[in-house]
């Protein structure tokens, strides 16, 4: 059947060179590919081969060397291929690429994508939300002639990050500056939660900010009508418990 040179087409997708699967140089020509693409699949050719095992293991090769003429004979495929590997192929939202591109261009496309991509899976992990809310007094709008005067007499700025740990375990940061009438106050909490069951969890507060607390809370469902809720608070005032 196959030549022990032929061994190396059945690897691993991350292992494998293309050209060695086509037997062709990195930089044979279309004709080239398409030809090796001919004689191989004739060679391979499941039906071809009558014993099971070898068979399947002509199946096998037949797709590796059918996948390694589709990414070389697509021109777009093949400049990603010879850039960045498998596994720039694996990386989804390319635009189109042509010939034309530098490797430089590729290889900043590469990087943009990757960048989404762990932007994604952070927004994912720590589901972020953010809010801004503002009271705004257009009283002298009504009651004045000349130029009015608008102030904005609240204004608020919330920012909500859960991050899960496990199955059971959250850590939740919240942070939130208000300004009202000039002044500003600004609240930090860190909060560590973890489920026990179906009924109980426990949770932790950390509340930094003009009046920072500690607070613990404990909660367990006995019945369905039935439920117990007990809490621990302790606030910290002049660097002393009180």
């Amino acid at each position: 059947m196959a030549s022990n040179n032929d061994d190396n087409l059945d690897q691993n997708d991350s292992e494998r060179d293309l050209y060695a699967i086509l037997h062709i140089s990195r930089d044979a020509d279309t004709a080239t590919i398409q030809q090796a693409y001919r004689r191989l699949t004739l060679l391979y050719h499941p039906d071809k081969h009558q014993d099971l095992r070898t068979k399947q293991l002509a199946m096998n090769l037949f797709i590796q060397i059918k996948n390694a003429y589709d990414i070389l004979n697509d021109p777009e495929k093949r400049a990603i291929y010879d850039i960045i590997g498998m596994k720039g192929l694996k990386t989804e939202g390319w635009e189109i690429i042509t010939r034309t591109k530098t490797s430089r261009e590729i290889l900043d496309e590469y990087e943009r994508l990757i960048k989404e991509r762990e932007e994604k899976r952070f927004n994912q992990i720590t589901n972020p939300n953010s809010s801004v809310y503002a009271t705004i007094n257009l009283t002298d709008i009504f009651i004045n002639d000349g130029l009015p005067k608008i102030e904005i007499t609240d204004f608020n700025v919330e920012q909500n990050i859960d991050i899960s740990l496990t199955n059971q375990d959250t850590t939740t940061i919240n942070a939130n500056v208000t300004i009202r009438n000039g002044r500003g106050i600004g609240t930090l909490t860190t909060s560590f939660r973890r489920i026990f069951s179906d009924l109980s969890w426990f949770r932790i507060d950390l509340i930094f900010g003009q009046r920072p607390y500690i607070g613990l809370y404990y909660f367990r469902r006995i019945t369905q009508k039935l439920l117990v809720m007990q809490m621990f608070i302790q606030h910290f005032i002049s660097n002393e418990l009180k």
